[in-house]
């Protein structure tokens, strides 16, 4: 089994870009959160939502589908 580190981290700082992102691609502040996160922190964002992928991941290169 895999275990892995998780570690929970406050977006309030992101909140203008998780705004842009979600209404620039119209998606939920949720999703918008991750993506935000995972581009300042630099670092894969892996998801197994086939929809969020097929409609961000060529402006989001470092979004991974499951």
């Amino acid at each position: 089994m895999i275990s892995l580190e998780i570690r929970k981290k406050d977006v309030e700082h992101l909140r203008n870009r998780i705004f842009n992102i979600s209404c620039q691609f119209n998606r939920s502040a949720y999703d918008a959160s991750y993506i935000a996160l995972a581009e300042a922190e630099q670092c894969v964002f892996i998801t197994g939502d086939e929809k969020l992928y097929r409609a961000i991941s060529r402006q989001f290169p470092f979004l991974k589908l499951l």
